[in-house]
C-alpha cells in the first residue's frame, strides 16, 4: 500500500487582462515618461540658474507622455478583456517561453526596443532642457515681442 497522499493539483492561474504586447508596450511607454519626469527634475535641481521652460517640460510635457501610455496600456487591456468575453473562457495566459525561439525573438525586439526608447527619451529630454536655454528659442519660439533684443 502507498501512504503518500495523492498530490494535489495547483489552481489555475487566472489570466490578466494586462499581458498583452499593446499594455506592455504602453507600459514602456509609462516607464520611459517616468525616467524623463525624474531626470528632467534632476536637471532642474542641479541647474546653475531657474529655467521655467524646464517647468513646462518636467510637469506638462512628460506627464502628457505619462498619460498617452497608461491609455495605450488601458486600451490593450480592453481589447483583452473583449477578446475574452468573445470566445466565452479565458484565454490562455501570454507565455513567454524563452526556449522557444519565436518568443525569445520576440523578446529581443521587446527589450531593445523598450532600451531604444528609454535612451532616445533621456537624450531627447537632455537636449529639449539645452534647446529651452538657447537665444533661439526665446528670440524666436517664445518671445515674439523681444525681436529688436533677438535681432541685436
Amino acid at each position: 500500500m502507498n501512504s503518500e497522499p495523492a498530490p494535489v493539483p495547483a489552481p489555475a492561474r487566472r489570466s490578466t487582462v494586462f499581458r498583452n504586447w499593446l499594455s506592455l508596450t504602453g507600459l514602456v511607454v509609462v516607464i520611459g515618461s517616468l525616467f524623463s519626469f525624474f531626470f528632467l527634475l534632476l536637471l532642474d535641481a542641479l541647474a546653475q540658474f531657474a529655467n521655467p521652460y524646464v517647468g513646462i517640460l518636467t510637469y506638462l510635457v512628460a506627464p502628457a507622455f505619462l498619460v498617452i501610455g497608461l491609455l495605450v496600456a488601458f486600451l490593450g487591456a480592453f481589447l483583452r478583456h473583449r477578446q475574452i468575453l468573445k470566445t466565452s473562457g479565458p484565454l490562455p495566459p501570454l507565455r513567454i517561453d524563452l526556449t522557444r525561439p519565436r518568443d525569445r525573438r520576440l523578446f529581443g525586439f521587446f527589450l531593445a526596443g523598450g532600451v531604444l526608447f528609454l535612451l532616445i527619451s533621456a537624450l531627447g529630454s537632455y537636449q529639449t532642457y539645452h534647446f529651452t536655454e538657447s537665444v533661439n528659442f526665446c528670440g524666436q519660439a517664445c518671445h515674439g515681442v523681444m525681436k529688436p533684443e533677438y535681432v541685436t
